[in-house]
C-alpha cells in the first residue's frame, strides 16, 4: 500500500496530461461495431500488432467515454501491478523479503513509467511486462509440467499480441531456468533450452505466420490504411547505426536519472547526469562482483534478463520512440538490484534495514517525481496544443456536429495533421468514427 501511495504521489503530474499523439488513432479504432474484429487490429502482416493493447484501450473507452484521467489512472494501477509480481518472482526465486519489496521499489518508482502513466498508446509496455512476469513466475519452478507450459504458451501469446519486444521473453525464460538448474554451466542450458522449447516454437511459429501473412498482402492492391509491413526492414537498417548510441542512453536511463529532455534525436542528459548513472553502474556493478564470488549468479542472471531486454530497443527502433521500449529490460534490473541490497544487508537489524528502506524509497519517489514527469514541465506543443483544439471544437460544437458530417479546424498548424492524428482527435471526442475532418489552413 506505501508504494502504490508513492507512485500516485510520483506520477501525480503526468495522470493529469489529456490524450495527445497516437493516443486519437487507438482511440478511434475502437469506434463503431464489432471494432474488436477490426481487420486492421488483427492484421498479422503489419509491423505494429497489438490487439490486446487496442482492446483494453476499447474497453475503458466503453466504460470512461473521453475521459482520459481515468484512462491514467488504470495505467498507474497496472504499475503497481508490476510490483506486485516482481515481488512473488523474487520470492519465488528465494530473494530474501527485504530484496524482494527492493526489486519492487526499483521497479514501480522508475522515471520510464512517468511516460506510461501519461500516453496512453504506450500502455502496450505495461501489458507485456504484465504477461512477461507471469510467465517468468509460471516458469520460476523445479520442474515444468505440462498444465503449466500449457499456461506460459498462452501467456508468451498475450505477451506477443501487446507489444513486440516480448519476442525476446523465451531468452529470458531459458536464463530463468539456467538459474533453477544443476550441473555444469553448459549441461545447465542445455536442460534450460530443452525445457523451454515449447516457448521457442511457439515464437518461431508466431514468426514464420506473420511473415507469411506479410508476404501475402504483398500480393493485395495498395491500401493506404495499411500499417508498415513486417518484411519491411528500412527501419533497422536506419537504426543500426545508432545503436551505440541507443544503448548508452538506455543505460543512462535505466538509473532513473531525474534531468532529461527527449529530442529528435533521442535523449539528452546534462554531463552531471551522466556521471551519476557512471557512480550508480559502479554500485551494481560491485554488488554482481560480490554476488559471483560468493559463488551466487542469480544477480548475475538478473542483469543478463536486463541485457537481453535491451536488444529491442537498442536495434529496431530508429526514431527517438526507442525509451519506450526499455520496459521489458527494466525487471531484470530490479532483480539484480534487489538480490545485490538483500545479501549487502543479510543480518543488519531491522532498525538499520528500515532506516535504509526509507531512506530509499524517499530517493526512489524524489527522482520519479522529477524524472518521471519531464514531459509535461512544461507541455510541449505535441501535449499542449491537442488540448487546445480540443477546446476549440467543443466551443465551435457544444452539441457535436451531426454524424457523418465534415468538421473544419480552424487556424491550424504544420503539426496538426500528426498531433492530432490525422483528424482522429475530432472523430474520437464526438465518438463518430464517419465523421469527416478538414483543416484550415489546408495541410498537406
Amino acid at each position: 500500500m506505501l508504494l502504490a501511495g508513492l507512485a500516485f504521489v510520483a506520477f501525480a503530474p503526468s495522470a493529469r496530461v489529456g490524450f495527445f499523439a497516437d493516443d486519437f488513432g487507438y482511440l478511434n479504432s475502437t469506434l463503431g461495431p464489432r471494432w474488436y474484429a477490426s481487420k486492421q487490429i488483427w492484421d498479422l502482416s503489419g509491423q505494429v500488432l497489438r490487439p490486446v493493447t487496442v482492446i483494453a484501450i476499447g474497453v475503458q473507452h466503453d466504460l470512461f467515454a473521453f475521459r482520459p484521467f481515468a484512462f491514467h489512472l488504470v495505467a498507474l494501477l497496472l504499475v503497481v501491478g508490476e510490483g506486485g509480481w516482481i515481488w512473488l518472482l523474487a520470492r519465488r526465486l528465494d530473494i530474501g523479503e527485504f530484496g524482494a519489496l527492493t526489486a519492487a521499489a526499483v521497479l514501480v518508482l522508475h522515471t520510464t513509467q512517468g511516460y506510461l502513466v501519461m500516453w496512453t498508446a504506450a500502455t502496450s509496455s505495461l501489458y507485456a511486462v504484465h504477461f512477461g512476469l507471469a510467465l517468468v513466475w509460471l516458469c520460476a519452478v523445479p520442474s515444468l509440467s505440462r498444465r503449466r507450459m500449457a499456461g506460459a504458451t498462452g501467456l508468451l501469446l498475450l505477451a506477443l499480441l501487446s507489444r513486440e519486444i516480448c519476442l525476446v521473453l523465451p531468452a529470458i525464460v531459458t536464463l530463468v531456468r539456467w538459474q533453477l538448474g544443476s550441473g555444469r554451466w553448459w549441461q545447465r542450458m542445455r536442460t534450460a533450452l530443452r525445457e523451454t522449447r515449447i516457448l521457442w516454437l511457439v515464437l518461431g511459429g508466431f514468426v514464420l505466420t506473420r511473415v507469411v501473412a506479410a508476404t501475402w498482402a504483398r500480393t493485395l492492391p495498395v491500401d493506404p490504411n495499411r500499417l508498415v509491413p513486417i518484411l519491411d526492414t528500412s527501419g533497422f537498417r536506419r537504426a543500426l547505426p545508432d545503436s551505440p548510441t541507443h544503448l548508452r542512453d538506455l543505460l543512462v536511463l535505466a538509473t532513473s536519472p531525474f534531468r532529461f529532455t527527449l529530442g529528435p534525436d533521442g535523449l539528452a542528459f546534462p554531463g552531471w547526469v551522466v556521471l551519476s548513472a557512471a557512480l550508480i553502474w559502479a554500485v551494481v556493478c560491485g554488488l554482481l562482483v560480490r554476488e559471483f564470488r560468493a559463488g551466487r549468479p542469480l544477480a548475475l542472471v538478473a542483469m543478463g534478463w536486463f541485457l537481453v531486454g535491451l536488444v529491442p530497443p537498442t536495434l529496431l527502433q530508429p526514431e527517438p520512440t526507442y525509451v519506450n521500449y526499455i520496459d521489458l529490460a527494466l525487471p531484470g534490473l530490479a532483480l539484480a538490484v534487489g538480490v545485490g541490497f538483500d545479501r549487502l544487508l543479510a543480518g543488519r537489524s531491522v532498525r538499520i534495514r528500515t532506516a535504509v528502506g526509507a531512506v530509499g524509497l524517499a530517493m526512489l519517489t524524489w527522482v520519479a517525481f522529477n524524472g518521471g514527469n519531464t514531459l509535461v514541465k512544461p507541455p510541449p506543443a505535441i501535449i499542449s496544443r491537442p488540448a487546445q483544439i480540443i477546446e476549440q471544437l467543443r466551443g465551435e460544437y457544444p452539441d457535436g456536429p451531426p454524424r457523418g458530417s465534415t468538421v473544419v479546424i480552424d487556424h491550424t498548424r504544420g503539426e496538426d495533421y500528426l498531433w492530432t492524428s490525422k483528424g482522429d482527435l475530432a472523430r474520437v471526442l464526438f465518438d463518430d468514427p464517419t465523421l469527416v475532418v478538414e483543416f484550415d489552413p489546408k495541410i498537406d
